[in-house]
């Protein structure tokens, strides 16, 4: 099955798909997750209670669209182009982050979402 998720903020809907791992499975059984919106460049994030451990496979550097875990923020993130640390084009977390998932569709409307909006996570049926 897979694990298809809705996100919300300012009135924009994004679809997402978790990949089957430890941690996306752990966010998949705690969804709803609701949050403040934090912008670090063309990264969202906001922090959640879930406490997971930094994966084997975390990375720093992520595809565009990339949902992940960051560890150390206990927040999601979702990835729509350069943050402040990126090289070039590339999509650079501050540190390590579990990916858990990507953005299906069109990212341009993340551009939209303000810092302090509500931003929340639920599965779809």
């Amino acid at each position: 099955m897979k694990k298809k998720i809705l996100i919300s903020s300012d009135g924009l809907i994004i679809e997402g798909t978790l990949y089957n791992s430890p941690c996306s499975s752990t966010i998949w059984n705690s969804l709803p997750l609701e949050g403040s919106v934090n912008l670090w460049g063309k990264e969202i994030y906001f922090a959640t209670s879930l406490a997971l451990e930094e994966e084997s496979t975390a990375q720093d550097v992520v595809e565009l669209g990339a949902i992940a875990y960051w560890p150390p923020g206990q927040a999601l993130c979702l990835f729509f182009g350069q943050t402040p640390v990126s090289q070039g084009s590339e999509c650079r977390a501050a540190s390590p982050v579990n990916l858990i998932g990507h953005i299906d569709g069109d990212l341009l409307g993340l551009n939209e979402i303000s810092s302090g909006s509500v931003i929340t996570v639920v599965q779809k049926y």
